[in-house]
């Protein structure tokens, strides 16, 4: 992301606008995709908090169920453009 990051970056403060506009935008077209990861990131960190050694076999039953969609989901939305093709 820390790439995708760097290109929009460039694209946007090398268009003739202000610097503070360019910023704004640049924050406003990063911004889904970050709370995505970020959400997604912390869902899982919070999942794994609530393991102990007598819910293994239940914790892993429920990945199995519900990781793949979850995943699915995450794939489709960051294998998608990350800027306009302007």
């Amino acid at each position: 992301m820390a790439l995708e990051d760097a290109i929009v970056l460039a694209d946007e403060v090398t268009r003739d606008r202000p610097l503070e506009e360019s910023l704004n935008a640049l924050e406003g077209l990063r911004a889904p995709r970050v709370n995505l990861v970020f959400h997604a990131s912390h869902a899982i960190l919070e999942s794994e908090m609530q393991v102990t050694a007598e819910a293994i076999p239940a914790v892993a039953a429920g990945m199995r169920e519900h990781l793949p969609g979850q995943t699915a989901h995450v794939e489709g939305v960051l294998n998608q453009p990350f800027r306009s093709q302007d």
